[in-house]
């Protein structure tokens, strides 16, 4: 009779262990096909975008046409599933991914002309290479001289104000309720969440070296250095309950709400 009962006893414990092993690794899997699922959206939106603007983009000077060369960089923060956060709380991921696109038609007699873009969640940038330069000579594309990158990897610059950076803050609260009744149960979860983030993109102008245009030659010279966006952005959600970042969202609280019930 003992053996029975230490036999069931040891069964529920294998049960408990096991179980909790397996909700671990699904909770895992979910996290990891989520972000899979996010880096390639991310991916193929900045592609489409680089082509868009590289076809649509209306100069300074006021011409238009296709022959723009656009480096775009987009930057997005997703919000993973975290099954061991609390209700609706989430884990904040940035994915980021570029594109290099030139649309190889330029009107008549002109030359495409330069572009950085950026699209940090809701928001959009786009700067012409003219920009970060003072003494920049339209007739003489400096693109072709000078190339620019968004964070300066080199061994040299330890300072951390060279690097691409995006953080997030969170705020989240949580309360759960117990109703009971003569005919049944009834349980709600509500929490409130406020986001913020902050993104931090410098650039670096390094001077094209004569060794064929190698732009990771080391006789690259830095000639120019600043920030390009200093961004903050508020944390919303959409018409279709998204979570999404803007800066002129209001700051706000998300409030999320589960209510269920056991009839008895």
């Amino acid at each position: 009779m003992n053996l029975h009962k230490n036999q069931k006893g040891q069964a529920i414990v294998e049960m408990a262990l096991f179980g909790s092993f397996i909700l671990i690794i699904f909770a895992t899997l979910l996290s990891y096909i989520q972000r899979m699922n996010e880096q390639q959206y991310v991916q193929m939106e900045t592609f489409r975008n680089a082509l868009y603007l590289g076809n649509t983009y209306t100069y300074s000077n006021g011409k238009k046409g296709t022959g723009a060369s656009v480096q775009f960089t987009n930057m997005q923060t997703r919000k993973l599933i975290d099954l061991s956060g609390g209700f609706r709380k989430g884990s904040n991921q940035t994915i980021s991914s570029s594109a290099n696109v030139y649309w190889a038609q330029p009107k008549v007699g002109e030359t495409g002309k330069s572009l950085v873009a950026y699209k940090v969640n809701e928001d959009k940038l786009t700067r012409e290479y003219k920009y970060f330069f003072d003494d920049y000579d339209e007739d003489e594309d400096q693109a072709k001289k000078y190339f620019m990158v968004q964070s300066d990897t080199d061994e040299q610059m330890t300072d951390t104000d060279n690097i691409m950076k995006s953080t997030a803050g969170t705020e989240f609260s949580e309360t759960s309720q117990k109703k009971e009744t003569t005919s049944g149960i009834t349980n709600i979860n509500k929490s409130n969440i406020k986001e913020t983030v902050h993104t931090y993109i410098p650039y670096t102008i390094r001077e094209k070296s004569d060794e064929d245009n190698d732009e990771d030659a080391d006789t690259d010279t830095i000639v120019k250095s600043g920030i390009v966006w200093d961004l903050t952005q508020n944390g919303y959600r959409d018409s279709d309950g998204q979570y999404k970042y803007k800066a002129t969202a209001a700051s706000q609280d998300i409030e999320r709400e589960r209510e269920w019930s056991t009839d008895l």
